[in-house]
């Protein structure tokens, strides 16, 4: 859905999709370059929680991610929607430990590039990540906030986490 005009008001229309049985098979996620902003990620990221509890109802089924591949490049992303992201990022990272790791079959793939997110939004990122093993790929290029302060946060954490 790249440069389709998604924003604010038509994002209740792909939530509402997403949260469906026929969405489950849908890995790949791709808003980019859409005016999206701050709220409606955090939305959307709120019922990825939603959607991640209905894929895995069954208990001794696999678990599986709400996506394999998020991108939003250019989607207006500041701090609010980030620390959204992070939230949900934090709430499937507690589900997946409550059994396994191993139990996940694919990796996350984030392009998060060309957005409004600060070295704040990367520090509590940075600190997250320690035992969050499912993220294989991560792109924060050209976001104009971040500093070399932010990604030194950044590294030191990745240094502790080999899986991304």
């Amino acid at each position: 859905m790249n440069n389709a005009g998604v924003n604010r008001m038509t994002m209740s229309h792909l939530i509402r999709f997403l949260l469906t049985e026929n969405s489950f098979n849908v890995k790949i996620i791709s808003l980019n370059n859409n005016d999206i902003g701050d709220d409606a990620i955090a939305e959307l990221m709120e019922n990825f929680i939603e959607r991640y509890n209905k894929m895995n109802v069954e208990k001794n089924y696999r678990k599986r991610l709400p996506f394999v591949q998020l991108s939003m490049s250019n989607v207006n992303l500041g701090d609010k929607g980030f620390f959204s992201f992070l939230n949900t990022l934090d709430n499937i990272k507690k589900k997946i430990t409550e059994r396994s790791i191993e139990d996940i079959p694919e990796l996350m793939t984030l392009d998060l590039s060309r957005n409004k997110i600060s070295d704040n939004s990367l520090k509590a990122f940075a600190k997250m990540l320690t035992g969050l093993n499912m993220i294989q790929t991560l792109d924060l290029s050209h976001n104009k906030r971040l500093s070399s302060e932010g990604f030194r946060h950044l590294i030191r954490d990745l240094a502790k986490n080999c899986s991304v």
